[in-house]
């Protein structure tokens, strides 16, 4: 269950009249809020779902992918953020004729709109090329993450490039990725999508970058877009964007 304290709560307050904060304050002496807060999100894209979409996932499988979430947000920050006082991430380069692409994809909720941002680079850190695309109808953060990592994949094609990582802040996006035999994500088709992209490469790998060493593709993300068409910078960037310090493998 995914809050033991449910009965305890049921008896105790009348839901028809609590309030969120009340909700939340409860769930947090409980020890539960941060799995309250993955819960309160996959219901509401799962509603949305089931509007735009007519999908609609079965309650045991939110349960699931809410302790999923969660269980990921700790390991995250225990193994990135052990201290405040760590030393600064960078952006590493990649090795031989391998080329790092990084990819971003932002989401905006009221116009259910996703920006797709990647920029690679190669061992001396030189930009190839930058691209952005815009899509329509995306429905969720996540969505947009893995739309990212295809997006990437697509262009490292385009670009005869063959030995290529793809690099990612969104930790459940490559961990979904990285067990695809084992993945029961509503986004299976994307994962798929993506793995077997992957294997069309000579070498091809998805890696996990904490944000700040991943500034680049988010700001690219962000640019403002207003055609549905790709948008692609030859060996540049757009004005006033920076390639930012990268350090060696």
């Amino acid at each position: 269950m995914i809050f033991p304290q449910a009965l305890e709560w049921a008896s105790t307050a009348d839901f028809s009249v609590l309030s969120w904060k009340c909700f939340f304050k409860l769930a947090e002496e409980h020890g539960c809020l941060e799995v309250c807060l993955y819960a309160c999100w996959l219901i509401w894209d799962n509603r949305n779902k089931v509007f735009h979409e007519g999908i609609c996932k079965r309650p045991t499988a939110l349960v699931r992918l809410a302790n999923v979430l969660c269980a990921d947000f700790i390991q995250a920050q225990d193994s990135g953020t052990v201290s405040r006082q760590r030393q600064r991430v960078s952006w590493s380069l990649p090795s031989g004729q391998v080329v790092k692409i990084n990819v971003d994809g932002s989401f905006n909720g009221s116009t259910r709109t996703a920006q797709l941002g990647l920029v690679p680079r190669n061992a001396k850190g030189d930009i190839l090329f930058a691209a952005v695309r815009k899509r329509a109808q995306v429905g969720s953060p996540l969505r947009a993450e893995f739309m990212a990592i295809i997006f990437g994949l697509e262009k490292a094609k385009m670009f005869n490039i063959d030995l290529v990582v793809i690099e990612s802040d969104c930790l459940t996006a490559i961990k979904e990725i990285q067990s695809v035999d084992i993945s029961t994500s509503i986004w299976f088709g994307l994962i798929l999508d993506a793995v077997q992209r992957g294997k069309q490469f000579s070498f091809s790998e998805f890696t996990f970058a904490h944000r700040e060493a991943n500034r680049l593709p988010p700001e690219l993300a962000k640019w403002p877009v207003i055609s549905f068409h790709d948008v692609v910078w030859r060996g540049e960037l757009p004005y006033g964007l920076c390639n930012p310090d990268v350090v060696s493998s």
